[in-house]
């Protein structure tokens, strides 16, 4: 099955007071067409960021 959605080298940074909080760094991610794909996390936790 080919590749449907692909994510490549996803970074999120956010300023902060004592300088740029790296949340995600380098995130790969790639998706078939068909798959299930979920986030599971602690309320809060930035799923929806």
């Amino acid at each position: 099955m080919s590749d449907y959605l692909i994510l490549s080298k996803i970074t999120k940074v956010y300023p902060a007071p004592e300088g740029p909080a790296i949340i995600v760094q380098d995130f790969n991610l790639s998706i078939k067409k068909g798959e299930f794909v979920c986030l599971i996390g602690h309320s809060g936790c930035g799923k929806s960021t």
